[in-house]
């Protein structure tokens, strides 16, 4: 196939929600009619009604900062940095992985669009992680407490090179596969910071719900990420559960209002900030309690004595 065949194959291969896909993005984003429409992956803003993709003809649209659009391979190419070889290596790959998607339609159950579980299928191996790597020394996170929460770095190939990875269950607690938080800068920009499962349903749990009393007096904290459980575990905070993001789906709402309270407790960077006064706006929880994470900060930055402290009884 010629170099130019080969971009035309990808152009009509690949759709763009697999690309939001690969990214971790896809669940943000909400059908209407025969678009999607979310915050822009290109420029990282969290507008909800920013970027606009036509299922149909596979284009998209980005009304905010970047005013400009194109199709699948315009959005790789600046998803990878403007960096033509490395566009061509990941069309490739995602071509090669992800089977053709049908366009997203609105669910008529109640779950939110955007859940394609039919398609996902279970990686139900162990992986030998390294629970000691430095990323986790940094955190302040004891190999123990890693290896309790069957996380570690991955020292193979693969989805989850150059990553530290954590393992993924259902509600239950029947293994799902493995997420993997990049650690090379050059790919956390271009890619984001984590690589999912193909098709992985983000938007079906939440992390660690299966390690957690839902119904328990102590009520649940919310975090966004697998590390900070991780480390309010450490601070002997047990029931904790992670969104992988800073988005909620209905499904995820459903199972929150099980506790007797709940307690926001996102990053405090500009997007943590953001959803915190999204979701308390939106009524989360008919007993929410908010914590905010010093600027900057996210949970898992801080000592055990420091979220002791913030999550003392009222």
């Amino acid at each position: 196939m010629s170099h130019s065949a080969r971009w035309r194959h990808w152009r009509t291969r690949i759709r763009i929600v697999a690309i939001l896909d690969a990214i971790g993005r896809l669940q943000e984003f909400r059908v209407r009619g025969p678009r999607l429409v979310g915050p822009c992956p290109i420029h990282g803003g969290d507008n909800p009604q920013a970027f606009s993709v036509h299922q149909e003809r596979n284009l998209w649209f980005c009304f905010t900062r970047c005013r400009r659009g194109g199709n699948v391979v315009d959005l790789a190419w600046l998803l990878s940095a403007q960096s033509w070889p490395r566009t061509a290596r990941w069309l490739e790959q995602l071509a090669m992985a992800s089977p053709d998607l049908t366009p997203l339609e609105t669910s008529q159950t109640g779950h939110d669009p955007g859940e394609r579980s039919r398609l996902f299928r279970p990686y139900t191996r162990h992986l030998l992680l390294d629970p000691a790597h430095p990323f986790f020394r940094k955190l302040g996170l004891t190999p123990e407490t890693v290896s309790r929460f069957e996380a570690g770095a991955w020292h193979g190939k693969g989805l989850l090179q150059r990553t530290v990875a954590v393992r993924l269950h259902d509600l239950e607690g029947n293994p799902l596969g493995y997420a993997g938080r990049r650690l090379d800068p050059a790919e956390v920009r271009d890619r984001g910071k984590w690589t999912w499962p193909p098709h992985f349903p983000k938007g079906d749990g939440l992390w660690n719900w299966h390690r957690i009393d839902p119904d328990g007096p102590a009520g649940l904290v919310l975090v966004e990420g697998p590390w900070s459980v991780m480390k309010l575990w450490q601070a002997d905070v047990p029931n904790t559960v992670a969104l992988g993001g800073v988005y909620v789906t209905q499904a995820q709402r459903r199972l929150m209002a099980r506790a007797r309270q709940l307690t926001l407790f996102l990053d405090g960077d500009e997007v943590g900030q953001a959803a915190t006064t999204r979701l308390v706006a939106q009524g989360l929880h008919s007993r929410l309690r908010v914590i905010q994470c010093p600027s900057g900060t996210d949970p898992a930055d801080l000592s055990e004595t420091a979220l002791a402290r913030l999550l003392e009884p009222i």
